[in-house]
């Protein structure tokens, strides 16, 4: 069965690129329909800013002894419901290393992970083997995948969390590993880099070590600035900071703030609350919070969790944790639609983000898009 690379289930935001019809031969950015001030994340799904497809990292062939498999990238016309490799070769069957699609799965014996066009070009994550040695990098490629080179090399020893576009500028979560001690290694630390593509410059802007039991991340941009959490488990506060592009300052904007399950949509953070089962905005400036709903729990047994990404709030139950009768139950809450999506609880679906009239999202462990009547249908 193939399988759609997700890359640890990131969290999705709509990415900017060109329509299939134009993949090829396209270079002028008059021609490319992008909105400058998009913010687009890095993950194994990418949608185009005005909806015309999506590109997304599908995994070819069987796993091989030492785990890996070949992936290569396609792309999905919303139009013409079709998928195509990114690759121009007559008689091509997209299953080998001859493959310009697949080619794009790797590069110097590191394996693509997450890619998001941006502009007029296509942005590639390239994972190392995780050694505390390796050094990681993100390619930039023409957005048909032709022409693709080094736009970044992460710093040494730096496992990518997190990877956001927005400006001309890449801003990165990483865990730092490295030695602990004489025996083992691991994460030493958790930090946050900003680089300017344009002035290929980097700058570290936070850091916590890995005693402080914690870690940092980005929760989106907007306004020509990327907004951050400071999140300490021991502690219910996660202050929340703002790295202004243009001057380089950074400010706590928000020292209250006690939600660390939510990316920031239009400005507000999104949670609920178990106790009056209540689903509230937190607006991180003016620290307003506003009652959206009160849901329904689904078994007092489960275990509750809540996500949040593109104004979408992802309520979930775990059941028979453990065991092989484990199932994860879904509700959806859409901010935009002030609604509930279901009549009650999933089974196995998920969704991430909004695409046309419906959604990204998954159905049993299958990545694909869902429509406004919410079937499904599955990327291949």
């Amino acid at each position: 069965m193939k399988k759609i690379n997700l890359c640890f289930n990131r969290m999705l935001v709509i990415l900017s690129c060109i329509g299939l019809s134009t993949l090829s031969g396209c270079s002028r950015e008059d021609e490319i329909n992008w909105d400058p001030d998009a913010v687009k994340e890095f993950s194994g799904v990418a949608v185009t800013d005005a909806e015309e497809g999506i590109y997304f990292i599908e995994e070819v062939g069987e796993e091989t002894a030492d785990g890996n498999v070949l992936k290569n990238v396609k792309y999905f016309d919303s139009e013409e419901k079709a998928s195509v490799p990114l690759c121009s070769k007559a008689n091509c069957k997209h299953d080998s290393m001859e493959c310009p699609a697949v080619q794009l799965g790797e590069y110097e014996g590191r394996r693509l992970g997450m890619l998001t066009p941006y502009k007029n070009a296509l942005y590639l994550y390239y994972m190392s083997d995780g050694t505390t040695s390796f050094q990681d990098v993100i390619m930039k490629a023409d957005s048909d995948g032709n022409n693709r080179r080094v736009a970044y090399t992460l710093p040494q020893g730096a496992l990518l969390n997190q990877a956001i576009l927005y400006q001309d500028t890449l801003f990165l979560s990483c865990n730092m590993m490295g030695e602990i001690d004489d025996l083992q290694g691991g994460i030493t630390e958790t930090s946050l880099y900003v680089y300017d593509l344009n002035e290929e410059k980097e700058k570290r802007i936070a850091s916590t070590s890995n005693d402080q039991d914690g870690y940092f991340y980005y929760l989106g941009c907007q306004d020509g600035k990327a907004y951050y959490v400071d999140d300490v488990y021991t502690k219910k506060e996660k202050p929340i900071y703002t790295y202004t592009i243009s001057s380089g300052e950074i400010s706590c904007i928000n020292s209250e703030n006690t939600i660390s399950t939510s990316m920031m949509y239009k400005g507000k953070l999104y949670g609920a609350n178990e106790k009056s089962n209540d689903l509230f905005s937190y607006d991180v400036k003016t620290k307003e919070k506003v009652k959206l709903a009160t849901f329904t729990p689904f078994e007092e047994k489960a275990h509750f969790n809540i996500m949040s990404s593109d104004g979408l709030l992802r309520l979930s139950y775990l059941t028979h944790p453990g065991t092989r009768q484990s199932k994860v139950h879904y509700q959806i809450y859409d901010t935009e639609k002030e609604k509930f999506l279901y009549p009650e609880y999933k089974i196995g679906i998920d969704l991430y983000q909004h695409y046309q009239d419906g959604y990204i999202g998954s159905k049993d462990n299958e990545t694909g898009y869902f429509d406004k009547r919410l079937k499904f249908y599955q990327l291949e």
